[in-house]
């Protein structure tokens, strides 16, 4: 415990620790969804299925941002068919990870436990940029191919949980074509996550 304290205080400051403390309590949420009927690739980006490969080289690079048990997760998750976790490679080294979840599975810490989503639908989430990789475009490269991937693979819709004062996140979702559809409330109680508002879709 102590030392996932100092590793917050290191990456995020006293700030930080303070908004972790109270995320284990409390987090509020809108719901972003989109229509992937008419979705096109705007780009041509590439992000890569995360492989044995890849969780190697994040544990080569010693990268203190990426916890242990946030490597061991990710490994985990290559053997479930209904997540999929991507990565992005630059010059050799891993810019970010990014998972795409086609079931809310409650075994995954990662995942909003209560979060309903419907067959037809995908759900972005667990997504991280690497510091010296942010303002490159990566995470806008990784929302585009998540979504021609969940198209591709006959899904209808797209959705995702985005923190109710990330605006920056936000602004970003809308000019893809996201809309807000709802006000969420995740309380934690012990491990328990229980989800709050309204679950289902307008």
């Amino acid at each position: 415990m102590i030392a996932k304290v100092k590793f917050i205080l290191k990456n995020e400051g006293v700030r930080g620790v303070i908004s972790r403390l109270k995320a284990k309590v409390y987090q509020d949420y809108f719901l972003y969804e989109i229509d992937l009927k008419n979705f096109s690739k705007i780009e041509s980006f590439e992000i890569r299925k995360i492989e044995d490969l890849h969780l190697k080289l994040l544990i080569s690079e010693k990268n203190e941002e990426i916890r242990t048990e946030k490597i061991n997760r990710l490994q985990q998750r290559q053997f479930n068919n209904e997540t999929q976790d991507f990565v992005i490679i630059e010059a050799g080294a891993i810019a970010g990870h990014y998972g795409l979840a086609f079931k809310n599975l409650e075994s995954d810490p990662d995942i909003n436990n209560g979060l309903e989503f419907g067959n037809e639908t995908t759900y972005l989430y667990d997504d991280y940029t690497f510091k010296k990789f942010r303002g490159r475009g990566y995470h806008k490269k990784s929302i585009v191919d998540r979504l021609m991937h969940s198209k591709q693979k006959g899904y209808k819709k797209s959705i995702v949980l985005i923190y109710c004062d990330n605006i920056i996140s936000q602004k970003s979702y809308e000019r893809l074509g996201f809309k807000k559809n709802r006000k969420l409330y995740e309380v934690k109680i012990l491990k328990n996550k229980l989800i709050y508002g309204s679950k289902h879709q307008k």
